[in-house]
């Protein structure tokens, strides 16, 4: 086997839009990462979609492509922690299909890394029309700090559809990663453990979306399901206290949307705010599900 590389990147792939990708044309997050990477001696393993990305001529001169199956009904954090088991990079890197990155998002990555942070995240630009995807951008990312600067900022959580980790670091941890939500609990044991989490404003993606509404809302539900179960099992909530939000917590999370949105001087959400309360809904009533009856889920 080779010698390691500096940085593998670890790319959620879902089984729909790697297929729309898989035509004449690499699709446009592809060719993105092979650019952000130019230079630097590193991998890229796609986790699920359509395999034999290697035929696109705009992957051709750029780093090795590894194509890890995965279940098709697989959450984003399982993709994930399938291409962490399979990373060799001493950094590796986590997004999604619906991010592009820009080109010199490898290099922050690995520069705050070098710098002595345990995890480093980025912003996510929307760069959609859609209503649907401006909803789940502000659910998602909205509380994201402002890409103001390039410098390292400490921040008490990364997202992880942006965000790279020391790799020796991550592991040592001795989680699972073979169930959703591992991501939350990896970013509080670190902070346990005094490492540094940073946020760099020119570690930047666009969120580019272009999921359908209603397999985005079982994912909430899914993803939500995990998160109760993960608040009780940790002590963060009770399991009453969870149950009891649950009706409140659409209402909140608008609230918050709001604010921030006014605070930054951005668009309200307009005709996205039906399309947020329902996958605001969604997430909460998997809260209360996974609270009440915690374990593995399978999602649809």
């Amino acid at each position: 086997m080779s010698a390691a590389p500096r940085l593998s990147v670890v790319v959620a792939c879902g089984p729909g839009r790697a297929a729309a990708g898989a035509g004449r044309a690499a699709p446009a997050w592809l060719p993105a990462l092979a650019r952000s990477c130019a230079g630097i001696d590193a991998e890229l393993l796609l986790v699920g979609g359509t395999p034999a990305r290697r035929k696109h001529g705009a992957v051709r001169d750029g780093p090795p492509l590894i194509e890890i199956p995965a279940p098709d009904d697989a959450l984003v954090p399982v993709r994930w922690g399938l291409g962490l088991r399979a990373a060799r990079g001493d950094v590796v890197a986590f997004t999604t299909e619906c991010c592009r990155v820009h080109d010199g998002w490898a290099r922050a990555a690995l520069e705050a890394v070098d710098a002595g942070a345990a995890a480093v995240g980025g912003p996510l630009r929307l760069a959609s029309s859609s209503w649907t995807d401006r909803a789940v951008h502000q659910l998602r990312f909205g509380g994201l700090p402002a890409p103001s600067t390039a410098s390292a900022v400490a921040v008490h959580d990364v997202a992880a559809d942006n965000a790279a980790y020391d790799r020796r670091r991550l592991l040592a941890l001795g989680l699972s990663y073979a169930d959703g939500f591992w991501e939350v609990e990896a970013n509080r044991r670190l902070r346990a453990r005094g490492d540094a989490l940073v946020f760099r404003g020119d570690m930047g993606v666009d969120f580019v979306g272009g999921e359908p509404f209603w397999p985005l809302a079982a994912q909430r539900f899914a993803h939500g399901r995990q998160a109760g179960a993960w608040r009780v099992a940790t002590g963060v909530r009770r399991r009453w206290q969870v149950v009891l939000a649950a009706p409140l917590v659409p209402l909140v999370l608008l609230a918050r949307a709001l604010r921030r949105a006014a605070a930054r001087g951005q668009r309200p959400l307009a005709g996205a705010t039906p399309a947020f309360l329902a996958l605001a809904t969604a997430w909460a009533a998997g809260e209360a599900v996974g609270a009440v009856v915690p374990g593995h889920v399978t999602p649809t």
